[in-house]
């Protein structure tokens, strides 16, 4: 009796332990799951923060330097002076042509 007792008593521990088995299986695949999860969301994060970073790149090279727009500010002066003294030139050779004709 003695035997078949500390038998059943086995049997009781090993279908707890098979229980115990299955949810720590169940606890790992859902952890395996979740880890899976956040890889595909860093994934995620990781791509988009490159395209953010190509695009801060992309920007960047066309904002014209300091030096850039100073120079070419300094050429737009330079070439409103020119008109301006071609226009003072062309109302010089207007008005000796209109003396001229008279």
């Amino acid at each position: 009796m003695k035997a078949v007792g500390a038998a059943e008593a086995l049997c009781r521990e090993a279908q707890e332990t098979q229980q115990l088995l299955q949810a720590a299986a169940a606890a790992m695949t859902g952890l395996e799951a979740a880890a899976q999860a956040e890889m595909a969301a860093m994934a995620e994060l990781e791509a988009r923060l490159r395209r953010e970073a190509a695009e801060a790149e992309a920007e960047r090279k066309l904002t014209p330097t300091r030096a850039e727009a100073t120079a070419t500010w300094r050429l737009c002066q330079l070439s409103q002076r020119m008109v301006d003294h071609l226009q003072v030139e062309m109302g010089t050779v207007q008005a000796r042509l209109h003396e001229a004709q008279q």
